[in-house]
């Protein structure tokens, strides 16, 4: 039995999709995950470093070798994470998103469309939901 074209996406109608978060979001959110790994593989080795904790983790998932280099590596983590996070919150007060998202989440009746939305999987394109 043929199939017809029509029921057989294109791959490039898939490729045409609308990104819903713009490139600096999508860039800041990367950067947090990774510093985030960063930061819980150095403090795993900080935790390593107590003698009188009770357990010790691997060393093949710390990161840092000892306890200065652990810590060392765990402070230039948080950095990244800070600054990564002022990028982004000042990109939402410099073009409005913080402002319009939060606006619309006090409203009364977002917060419910927003309740509903999610148990349903029909949240729109831009919503915000807390």
């Amino acid at each position: 039995m043929p199939t017809s074209s029509a029921a057989v996406p294109s791959p490039s109608a898939s490729a045409r999709r609308p990104l819903i978060h713009p490139l600096i979001v999508r860039i800041t959110h990367w950067i947090n995950a990774g510093a985030i790994i960063i930061m819980i593989m150095s403090g795993l080795e900080i935790h390593n470093a107590y003698p009188t904790l009770p357990f010790k983790v691997p060393r093949a998932i710390t990161l840092g070798g000892w306890l200065g280099g652990a810590t060392q590596w765990h402070f230039a983590a948080m950095l990244v994470l800070m600054m990564s996070g002022l990028i982004y919150v000042t990109y939402g007060f410099l073009f409005r998103a913080i402002q319009t998202q939060a606006l619309a989440y006090l409203a009364a009746r977002s917060r419910g469309r927003c309740r509903g939305g999610a148990f349903r999987a029909a949240l729109a394109r831009g919503s915000v939901c807390l």
